[in-house]
């Protein structure tokens, strides 16, 4: 994978972040809601393209690894939704 298409990745995931929260992050620091403690959400990209996803929500965690195919994967937006919520 490129720099430019991992800068791209790190682009894409910060533009669904701001969508939800005012102060967005990617590149595995974490995106908090600032609601609980326990509502967090990790994502990295990898030189081969791949997202790692960690997220705590609540009582339940979530965690995997995606392909970046120049659009956030629909499981890392999903994630991002229950993380954001109210």
């Amino acid at each position: 994978m490129s720099f430019q298409l991992a800068s791209r990745a790190n682009r894409k995931l910060e533009t669904y972040a701001t969508y939800f929260l005012a102060d967005p992050s990617s590149g595995g620091t974490p995106i908090n809601n600032n609601h609980s403690r326990r509502r967090t959400l990790s994502v990295s990209v990898s030189p081969e393209g791949e997202l790692h996803d960690a997220a705590l929500i609540g009582p339940n965690r979530a965690f995997g690894t995606e392909t970046f195919f120049d659009e956030v994967p629909v499981t890392i937006v999903d994630l991002i939704r229950r993380v954001c919520a109210a």
